[in-house]
């Protein structure tokens, strides 16, 4: 019969799924009946498990739509390192940036074992350093990541993506914008810099695994950042969404 509603919400949980098809653990797999919904095949059984264990942001998927046009948020828990630069290391490390971006233009990562990101590749790997080149220099501003990029995709058949598709991306990538961070009270910027011991432990890069529950303070915080991010980034926004 497939899936069950019940059963899909716990697979979209169920992110140790690639981690445990490969090593040997006394925990349940998720398996389930599942069909090309782009033709007539017959039902193959799959391990299931969180999209995030392949790509976390949906890019993939749009593309296999055709989307001319994506908007993608990176909210993650990995900070844009200010000290890389993509001229001299090429390749980023696990804590430069989040993973999942590089894994889109082809560029191996330090991946955390567990994730499946060796067939993500849609877009040339010589598009990837201006892109990290750009993000690098939106942060030294201090108005948050906001960064505009035309591409075109290369082949891809284990996703079923073609050659030269061209798409319009605008990238938004979670930051600690200083021009938003230096208007804060200074009390509030003292909670903030008291890391662990303090309300706003890892802001804003909250761990999804280990802080699954947010106070209502640091959902707030995190929603005035996003919030202050897109009016700074207003004019770009409304000019990439009107192209």
């Amino acid at each position: 019969p497939g899936p069950t509603t019940t059963s899909a919400v716990g697979i979209s949980s169920m992110a140790p799924s690639s981690l445990f098809s490969t090593t040997s653990t006394d925990y349940t797999e998720i398996e389930e009946q599942i069909w090309d919904a782009a033709g007539a095949t017959e039902a193959v059984t799959m391990l299931v498990g969180d999209g995030g264990d392949v790509e976390n942001y949906g890019v993939i998927s749009m593309l296999q739509r055709k989307m001319t046009k994506l908007v993608v948020n990176i909210n993650c828990v990995t900070p844009l390192n200010p000290d890389w630069d993509p001229a001299i290391q090429p390749v980023p490390t696990s804590s430069d940036i989040d993973g999942y971006v590089p894994a889109l233009f082809g560029i191996p990562t330090e991946a955390d074992e567990g994730y499946s990101l060796i067939y993500n590749q849609v877009f040339d790997s010589a598009d990837f350093s201006a892109l990290a080149t750009a993000m690098l220099a939106a942060q030294e501003a201090g108005d948050g990541i906001v960064i505009p990029q035309t591409l075109v995709t290369v082949q891809n058949d284990f996703m079923g993506i073609d050659a030269g598709h061209e798409v319009q991306v605008l990238w938004k990538y979670t930051t600690l914008p200083t021009n938003w961070y230096d208007a804060l009270p200074a009390e509030l910027r003292a909670e903030i810099e008291s890391g662990s011991s303090g309300k706003y432990k890892n802001f804003p890069h909250y761990e999804t695994l280990t802080q699954l529950e947010l106070s209502a303070e640091q959902v707030m915080l995190l929603a005035n950042l996003e919030a202050w991010v897109m009016f700074a980034n207003e004019e770009l926004i409304r000019s990439f969404l009107a192209q």
